[in-house]
């Protein structure tokens, strides 16, 4: 027998002996699992119907999986035990779960005590050990599991992946299965992929879910808030009526909203004020200013409470003119509370309206919110404002055709996480105009609901009574 023969037998019988030892491990891994219960308990005692649907799917040989869940549909914690419990039923290989960013896969899954640590099975069923520096899970079997972020590509490339969970895929900026992991796991039949995540506009993830439709090997699931027990149908009212339409029909109702439906303040909204405003009893009076840089507009509204009485727009860039068309408008309407846009020119109007004695309120709206969990800056909080000013009626409807514009066009950022608003310079491209008069009443609308109200005159409260009594004989 020439060598080559035996060399091939020899080659043969190894091939065959670790397929062998590999069917072993399986089979292994598999008595281990029965034996310890792997997913571990605190997960098979409280599973949810659409959870155990998305295993009986994935078991069923489907190998690629999308879930449309809405928000605190548990899709994180039925994916995290679905890949541990791969890791263990298919030892040897490497497994991925790749979030927006490698600091969110930290803090999702490391750092909270009720996510990763809660959900591994006890080290003495099954041996496992932590790499921290690479956050990394090295399983006694061989298996390991991955956790980074599309925002570090590279340590997506290169590896074959056995099976990937794409979290929150439709927040990734890097779609990651089209750019880098689909030919890898295409080439091979066992490798798998689970797409999960809320909505986030018409984009990467809608053209996945709409591909997934009637495909062999493809499964898709959506769940919406309306239809599961997480939420009780007195808080999903609440949700509703206190969040923004656009940012509830995504997150809760799982809708694949259009660009134009990102609007935080739409033209409903607006239409919702006509005839509805009401003087409140307490008198607050300001000046909301936004300068202009360049051929913008310098905007200027004065308001008594919800209302713009009186208003300038210029076309100015010189700060002290500024200054003293604001003083002129403010002593005409005994005023001394003035606001707006501190950023650029601002900075030096507001400088020297302070010198002069007025209560300033500048606004940053770059700096930090009052609630960074909640709004990623100040220009984010103060359309939040805005737009509760509006829903409970607290404004005027505002007649200028150009306002009410801009209003609609100044879209919330898909971003997962604390609420922002997009770029003012993509605005500007969609309105080919800068949203100027927007923002000012936006800043407005702000003031409204920090600046404390000023005690009434006696001529003053006479004259309300007698509008008052008008508007009442007007009604009747």
């Amino acid at each position: 027998m020439c060598c080559s023969v035996r060399r091939r037998k020899r080659k043969k019988k190894k091939r065959r002996f670790k397929h062998e030892e590999h069917e072993e491990k399986t089979r292994r891994a598999r008595r281990i699992m029965d034996q310890y219960r792997v997913p571990v308990d605190r997960f098979t005692t409280s599973i949810k119907p659409w959870q155990l649907e998305a295993f009986r799917a994935f078991d069923s040989g489907n190998r690629f999986l999308v879930q449309r869940w809405h928000r605190r549909a548990r899709k994180t914690t039925a994916d995290l035990n679905l890949i541990i419990r791969e890791c263990i039923r298919v030892p040897g290989y490497l497994y991925c779960v790749a979030c927006p960013t490698k600091e969110q896969a930290k803090k999702i899954y490391w750092l909270d005590t009720q996510m990763l640590q809660a959900y591994l099975p006890d080290k003495s069923a099954v041996p496992w050990k932590e790499n921290k520096t690479d956050k990394v899970i090295i399983f006694g079997n061989g298996s390991r599991l991955l956790f980074t972020g599309v925002d570090e590509p590279d340590s997506l490339r290169g590896p074959k992946f056995k099976g990937v969970v794409l979290d929150e895929y439709a927040f990734h900026e890097l779609d990651a299965w089209k750019s880098i992991l689909q030919p890898t796991i295409e080439e091979d039949p066992n490798a798998w992929v689970m797409f999960a995540s809320t909505p986030n506009g018409d984009n990467h993830f809608k053209k996945i879910w709409d591909d997934a439709e009637n495909k062999s090997g493809w499964w898709r699931s959506v769940v919406r808030a309306s239809e599961t027990d997480i939420f009780t149908k007195e808080t999903l009212a609440r949700l509703k009526e206190d969040t923004p339409r656009a940012i509830y029909d995504q997150e809760y109702e799982c809708s694949f909203i259009t660009e134009e439906e990102r609007a935080l303040i739409t033209s409903f909204d607006l239409d919702a004020l006509a005839g509805m405003y009401r003087e409140p009893d307490t008198v607050r009076k300001f000046i909301s200013v936004d300068p202009s840089l360049g051929y913008d507009e310098c905007v200027i509204y004065v308001w008594r409470n919800g209302r713009i009485i009186d208003s300038l727009i210029l076309h100015e860039r010189d700060e002290m003119r500024i200054v003293a068309t604001i003083v002129l408008l403010a002593k005409k309407h005994d005023i001394m509370n003035i606001g707006g846009d501190v950023i650029g020119i601002g900075a030096g109007i507001f400088s020297r309206l302070s010198e002069l004695g007025y209560h300033t309120y500048p606004i940053n709206s770059a700096e930090s919110s009052s609630q960074p969990e909640k709004w990623a800056n100040k220009r984010a909080e103060c359309w939040w404002k805005a737009w509760e000013c509006v829903k409970n009626k607290l404004v005027e409807y505002p007649t200028d055709a150009k306002l009410r514009k801009q209003l609609t066009n100044v879209h919330f950022r898909p971003v997962r996480g604390p609420m922002m608003m997009e770029d003012k310079e993509i605005t500007r491209k969609r309105l080919e105009e800068s949203p100027d008069r927007a923002d000012d009443f936006v800043y407005g609308c702000y003031m409204l609901t920090i600046i404390s109200p000023e005690p009434i005159r006696k001529d003053e409260g006479d004259e309300r009574l007698r509008n008052r009594a008008r508007r009442n004989a007007m009604a009747a």
